[in-house]
């Protein structure tokens, strides 16, 4: 299993980002999504990701998980979570879902 850390967001509509780092393998992932709901903009600031493999890391995924009220645990086809504190705090927990896409950053 690998671990990265990063920062996760959430601004407006529906769309979620991700930029993870391993800084002792020296490489970075970016995520681009979006949840099938309108849920209130947050940020992960410090996110862990963990994967099985890099290879998880890469492509098409789908996430279910819960945001709020002051933490994030988002699960990707089964296999990778991503966790962290939500900055700022939400009203309530909010079940979601969605998809989008892992790649490479060079």
């Amino acid at each position: 299993m690998a671990i990265m850390r990063g920062v996760c967001e959430h601004t407006e509509g529906k769309h979620l980002t991700v930029n993870a780092f391993n800084a002792a393998l020296r490489l970075q992932r970016a995520f681009d999504g979006k949840f099938v709901d309108d849920i209130p903009a947050f940020a992960v600031l410090g996110a862990r990701v963990e994967v099985p493999d890099l290879e998880a890391l890469r492509g098409a995924r789908r996430f279910t998980g819960t945001v709020g009220p002051t933490t994030l645990a988002l699960t990707f086809d089964g296999d990778t979570r991503l966790s962290g504190s939500l900055v700022p705090a939400l009203d309530r927990e909010y079940s979601v879902e969605g998809e989008g896409y892992w790649r490479p950053v060079f």
